[in-house]
């Protein structure tokens, strides 16, 4: 997946260190989706449920070549959309997705990258859990693989179901090519 990036260019035809070529990108989303996460039924009454899974460095690709231009970036959304077994989400009460690195020498700690309690926004299949905060996202996505989890809280349904995913961010990539 390539994100598309609007770009703001600008060209300067001097020499002696000068720019020759500047590009300059808002990176307003750029998204890495996971298709066909099952959820398995639980007992009636339960109120909680974690489901992990990864990311990993082929998933990431068209997000590493923001990282390789040094962009800053940070998460700005968690989506889940049901996509089978269930026909809505508004039993959720809470959700909380961390982010990790899969990289088992990293020193990144796990991040509480998305949270939403009593108020996540729900629209009918789709849940939209927005950032815990203005969190740095490049180093993480430069690690070359994500464990992310998801937990989600409420009444949960006594059916499995089956969601796609989709761990967004945002930020600001530059490039300047120097004679």
């Amino acid at each position: 997946m390539k994100p598309v990036i609007p770009a703001v260019v600008g060209l300067a035809f001097l020499s002696g260190g000068c720019p020759l070529f500047s590009v300059e990108a808002e990176i307003e989303e750029a998204c890495v989706v996971r298709h066909g996460i099952a959820v398995e039924a639980v007992p009636a009454g339960t109120t909680s449920i974690t489901k992990q899974y990864d990311i990993a460095v082929d998933e990431l690709s068209g997000l590493q070549d923001l990282i390789d231009l040094d962009a800053d970036l940070e998460f700005v959304r968690f989506d889940v959309i049901a996509t089978s077994g269930i026909t809505e989400l508004g039993f959720v009460d809470a959700a909380h997705v961390t982010v990790a690195s899969g990289d088992p020498d990293s020193a990144l700690p796990t991040l509480v990258a998305y949270d939403c309690d009593g108020d996540c926004p729900v629209n009918g299949t789709t849940l939209t859990v927005p950032a815990a905060a203005e969190r740095d996202a490049a180093d993480y996505l430069a690690s070359g693989s994500l464990v992310v989890d998801v937990e989600v809280e409420g009444q949960l349904p006594a059916t499995a179901w089956t969601m796609d995913v989709a761990v967004c961010v945002k930020g600001r990539a530059a490039y300047a090519l120097e004679l």
